[in-house]
């Protein structure tokens, strides 16, 4: 019988507890939810662009990658790398032979054009 009201007393116990926070939540002030569009996010995360300007490419390594974009078939980038290796070294005109082919594969005839004058002027036999 001890045992029974034990059990009997516990159960009470437990259940006044159990209505007792229950009545406790509905009187809390009501909670709102924002819609998630709204939210704002616990961490802010600040984005970091570095911009850094490489070092400066050798006219050997210019007209390397200028040979390679050809061959890849990165038309543009040869250009690039060219016309790059024409302004370290104006005065010889391999550079400038190359340029003017990769223009030419570029459909831009007349800078071409310009580019092997430019070429034979500085070497009348290229």
């Amino acid at each position: 019988m001890k045992t029974k009201l034990t059990i009997l007393w516990g159960l009470i116990v437990l259940g006044s507890v159990f209505i007792g926070i229950n009545a406790f939540k509905s009187q809390s002030a009501p909670t709102y939810t924002t819609p998630p569009e709204q939210q704002e996010p616990a961490i802010m995360i600040e984005e970091v662009h570095l911009e850094f300007e490489p070092a400066e490419k050798s006219y050997a390594s210019l007209m390397a990658e200028g040979d390679a974009n050809i061959e890849a078939g990165y038309i543009k980038m040869a250009i690039e790398n060219y016309t790059k290796a024409v302004n370290l070294n104006p005065g010889t005109a391999d550079p400038l032979i190359k340029l003017g082919h990769a223009q030419l594969k570029n459909n831009q005839a007349a800078q071409a054009k310009l580019n092997f004058e430019k070429a034979l002027e500085i070497n009348p036999g290229s």
